[in-house]
């Protein structure tokens, strides 16, 4: 599944990401949701990297009990990224959620 026509379509995922779902809720708020191989540390390393590598700044985050999470802006949005652990999964729940500014 392709991200929504308002996304960045450069948008930094995780290698093996799996888009599941993506919402418009309007023109500027989008939703996606997804899966990513791998383990919670790993996912959360990659958005600490990739998007400051893109040119997002990425605020403050969590992360405890099986789930991580950032708010970022840049390139025009501010957002939040979230990472939940799947129990007896190999893969994460990713939620991103994108406001154009």
């Amino acid at each position: 599944m392709a991200l929504p026509a308002g996304v960045p379509s450069d948008f930094p995922l995780p290698p093996g990401t799996r888009v599941t779902s993506a919402s418009s809720l309007t023109e500027t708020q989008h939703v996606v949701g997804g899966a990513i191989p791998g383990d919670l540390q790993d996912a959360a390393g990659f958005f600490d990297r990739a998007l400051p590598e893109r040119g997002y700044q990425v605020g403050v985050g969590d992360a405890e009990g099986g789930e991580a999470e950032a708010p970022f802006t840049g390139h025009g949005f501010r957002g939040r990224w979230r990472v939940n652990e799947i129990p007896d999964c190999a893969a994460l729940k990713l939620t991103l959620i994108l406001i154009r500014q």
